[in-house]
């Protein structure tokens, strides 16, 4: 019999990721915001920021799971607060790119 803390961590990850990514897709449909002028630039729009967003949820279902393995709660807040800083970098990295604003990182996160 599957424990219901693994069912619960089963349905985290399966359930998170393809919403956010139907979140995301239809708040960048409705939004419709150019992205910067540089060249080369995706085809897409800019806000929010996908790579923000999906980096946030990757790295949060990871820090997540690894939390629930652990009853240490300075391990648990090392693994939310690692998460944290990578999805931070990852938005200053677009923003870095000029592929996005910075206020389509701070909505995509």
């Amino acid at each position: 019999m599957v424990k219901v803390q693994k069912l619960r961590g089963m349905l985290f990850v399966i359930l998170t990721i393809p919403i956010g990514r139907l979140i995301n897709h239809f708040v960048k449909e409705w939004v419709a915001r150019p992205r910067p002028e540089i060249a080369d630039q995706m085809a897409s729009y800019s806000f929010p920021s996908g790579h923000a967003m999906m980096g946030l949820l990757y790295l949060f279902t990871i820090a997540y799971l690894l939390s629930e393995l652990t009853k240490n709660h300075k391990s648990k807040l090392r693994y939310w607060i690692g998460g944290l800083v990578l999805a931070i970098l990852t938005g200053l990295s677009r923003v870095a790119e000029k592929n996005h604003f910075a206020t389509d990182v701070m909505a995509g996160v």
